[in-house]
């Protein structure tokens, strides 16, 4: 890679990776994997430790009230801040870069951004924060996104307190039970970036480094609660059965024949299923299971999203189970920020960096972000394209290049002249 006109440091790049390492030692489990999941006892010690990361290199820490991590560096009251960062929670033996690779990214960059500013006698145009939102990844929580969701004002803060886990637990509770349940605030930034492995394999595939993601995908989740009758496997007639499981998977098996008939324009899923009473010999009374209907367009959304209510309801007439939508989401298709993209690729084609533009199927922190500030996302090679999982992997030289490419954004946006 050509040097980049303002290129951070070789000791601030040997820092990243010492602390990705430090960071798949947080939560780690018996598989390799990483067990953060939002509010649970890892995330707390990922949180305390980002803290203590804050705090020695002379960030202001805030925490607002649905938990997420505000690290200041204010260089004048009287400038607006740019936001960067990710999240440090994760999935179930999940991996060690989604998400923690961006928090660590900004913060870097910004402390390098602080030491260079001050060697040079350079005034910026903006103070630097950084981010960890809370309950990005939803493995605890329904929604996702929920702690970016609270701060841009999509979901109220009541509401979002009122949710609970599989074991009835409320994300308010989980909040008190770790000490985060702030009553800071941190007003709305000039713009936020993000960055972020791909959660795919397009750039691996066309040998790219990185990906400036344009738009992302709208999506719909569902919470569904299918209610039969429990009863014995063995003497129970096939006729007189209220099976929850059988009407569950025709709802299953109807999500995957959308999207085989779609053009590879709809993703469906079932991504977590319970069973009660979940024992070999009794036909189960009751199921719930999380769905989700995922497409760049609003019109074919709309469209599958009937279908699928409506074919809830076939299934219920026909089955004679009783099917509740217990809870519904819905997240708009839309589009990053073209200004900064537009800067972002200028950067890539002056340093002759190879790049793609990109959709984003995953959700992440800058969606809900997009709504009310400038905000984008560019992604650096997921290995094989695996995340979610211990596998995960990006190339050291891969993640070099992604921390350079924020450390000169951050710098030409920052910068107003050089003495």
């Amino acid at each position: 890679m050509p040097e980049l006109k303002n290129q951070i440091s070789s000791q601030s790049k040997k820092e990243l990776h010492s602390l990705l390492a430090k960071y798949k030692k947080i939560g780690k489990n018996i598989n390799d994997g990483i067990d953060r999941v939002a509010l649970t006892k890892g995330d707390k010690e990922g949180r305390d430790y980002f803290i203590k990361l804050l705090k020695e290199n002379n960030f202001e820490v805030k925490i607002d009230s649905i938990g997420n991590i505000f690290g200041l560096i204010t260089f004048n009251k009287e400038n607006e801040f740019i936001l960067s960062g990710s999240h440090i929670d994760s999935q179930p033996n999940g991996g060690n870069f989604d998400g923690i690779l961006g928090v660590l990214n900004a913060f870097t960059v910004i402390k390098e951004l602080v030491n260079t500013f001050k060697k040079k006698g350079l005034r910026s145009k903006y103070n630097l924060a950084i981010v960890s939102w809370t309950n990005e990844e939803g493995a605890r929580f329904q929604p996702s996104i929920l702690g970016s969701s609270v701060y841009t004002g999509k979901i109220d803060i009541n509401d979002a307190y009122k949710i609970i886990d599989s074991n009835r637990i409320s994300v308010k509770d989980s909040l008190l039970e770790i000490n985060y349940l702030g009553k800071d605030n941190f007003d709305k930034p000039a713009q936020y970036i993000e960055t972020h492995v791909e959660c795919g394999r397009i750039l691996e595939n066309n040998e790219n480094q990185i990906g400036i993601i344009n738009n992302y995908w709208g999506c719909h989740k569902h919470n569904i609660h299918l209610t039969g009758e429990q009863s014995h496997t063995g003497p129970t007639p096939m006729s007189q059965r209220k099976d929850a499981l059988h009407a569950a998977s025709l709802i299953i098996t109807e999500l995957k024949n959308m999207s085989d008939i779609s053009n590879k324009t709809l993703h469906t899923s079932v991504g977590k299923i319970d069973v009660y009473p979940n024992s070999p010999n009794v036909v189960p009374g009751f199921v719930s299971l999380f769905s989700e209907i995922r497409s760049p367009y609003e019109d074919t959304l709309k469209e599958n999203f009937i279908h699928f209510e409506n074919f809830i309801q076939k299934v219920s007439s026909n089955t004679g189970i009783k099917i509740k939508i217990n809870s519904h989401a819905k997240r708009d298709a839309g589009k990053f920020d073209e200004s900064i993209n537009m800067k972002i690729e200028s950067i890539l084609k002056k340093n002759q960096i190879r790049y793609q533009y990109l959709d984003t199927i995953a959700a992440h922190d800058a969606v809900p972000l997009s709504k009310i500030v400038p905000s984008t996302v560019f992604v650096t090679p997921s290995v094989n394209g695996i995340v979610h999982d211990p596998k995960e992997y990006t190339k050291p030289e891969d993640l070099e290049i992604c921390l350079d490419i924020l450390y000169q954004y951050l710098y030409d946006e920052c910068v107003q002249d050089e003495q």
